[in-house]
């Protein structure tokens, strides 16, 4: 017969297998917990459309509940539907706002703005070009920008490849930090959009 991955085999014309319990134990943590911050991230996700922030993105969890929109957490706001968000932390608020309220595509989703500032992170520099643009020359395998958004607009973006920007939100000057979303975009020049 088959063997359930944990469970002996107790058939005694076979050899009794243990399939790694130590393993199926730990994913099963694991995945208690990736299910537990999401849970936490959506209810932090009603919580700025029942506040009526501005939002941009549609997914209140794009990586572990791609199939959840924001219209469907807005109707179960409205159903009484969502358990009562207590225990949030910040950084539950600023992964929904990541999810919600940063997005980038191939338009704008609010105006541009002079209100963002660009500064070079580690392992490249930033050179101001005449056109009133900033481009960013990296010179290791780390470089990152930092993009300071102080009322809702959008950056361009131009790459000649396809790519992948790690984006996180930050508190200054407490220090909170959402955890990583990549968000990916084809060559060419998408925008970054904000809505703070």
């Amino acid at each position: 017969g088959n063997v359930i991955p944990g469970f002996y085999d107790l058939n005694p014309n076979k050899v009794g297998q243990v399939l790694n319990l130590h393993e199926l134990a730990s994913q099963a943590n694991f995945y208690a917990g990736v299910k537990q911050q999401s849970k936490q991230q959506i209810l932090a996700g009603a919580q700025l459309i029942a506040s009526r922030a501005p939002l941009i993105g549609s997914q209140p969890d794009p990586r572990f509940a791609p199939d959840l929109t924001t219209g469907d957490l807005a109707q179960m706001l409205r159903e009484g539907a969502l358990p009562n968000p207590t225990g949030l932390t910040q950084t539950n608020y600023l992964d929904a706002q990541l999810a919600l309220q940063v997005d980038i595509a191939t338009t704008p989703e609010v105006p541009m703005s002079g209100a963002v500032t660009v500064a070079a992170g580690g392992g490249g520099f930033l050179q101001r070009l005449s056109n009133g643009c900033v481009q960013a020359t990296t010179y290791g395998a780390n470089h990152y920008l930092v993009l300071r958004f102080t009322s809702p607009g959008s950056v361009r973006l131009s790459s000649p490849a396809t790519e992948v920007v790690q984006a996180t939100l930050q508190v200054r000057p407490q220090g909170g930090q959402s955890d990583v979303r990549n968000l990916s975009f084809n060559a060419g020049s998408p925008s970054i959009s904000a809505v703070p």
